[in-house]
């Protein structure tokens, strides 16, 4: 979805707000994977 959101701003088509709004929606569930690999990596929990 970021890609794709990139491309509209460099195409110019009007859909990229569309685009960075539906890209920013996975970037809880992406923080969430993230932060729990790191947590036990590092034997946090």
């Amino acid at each position: 979805m970021l890609f794709q959101a990139i491309d509209s701003q460099t195409a110019w088509d009007g859909m990229v707000f569309d685009r960075l709004a539906a890209a920013a929606e996975h970037m809880p569930m992406t923080a969430e994977i993230l932060s729990g690999g790191i947590a036990d990596n590092k034997k946090l929990s």
